[in-house]
């Protein structure tokens, strides 16, 4: 079984995580599209807006915190 880890360009800004940060732990780094397209999982720190629950593919998981 194979597990690639795709993270949000800049996700890590704001706790001081670079992209490279997250590429020299073996995840990738890519559009925010990509990882809502590519993704079976998606973990998020914060509720999704609107648009990204929208873009939500059929049998993905959405593991969030909700207000």
């Amino acid at each position: 079984m194979s597990v690639r880890i795709l993270v949000e360009e800049n996700a890590g800004a704001r706790a001081w995580f670079s992209d490279a940060d997250y590429l020299s732990a073996g995840a990738e780094v890519t559009s925010k599209t990509e990882v809502l397209r590519q993704s079976q999982v998606l973990v998020r720190i914060n509720p999704p807006a609107q648009d990204e629950i929208d873009a939500l593919n059929k049998g993905q998981v959405l593991l969030a915190v909700l207000n």
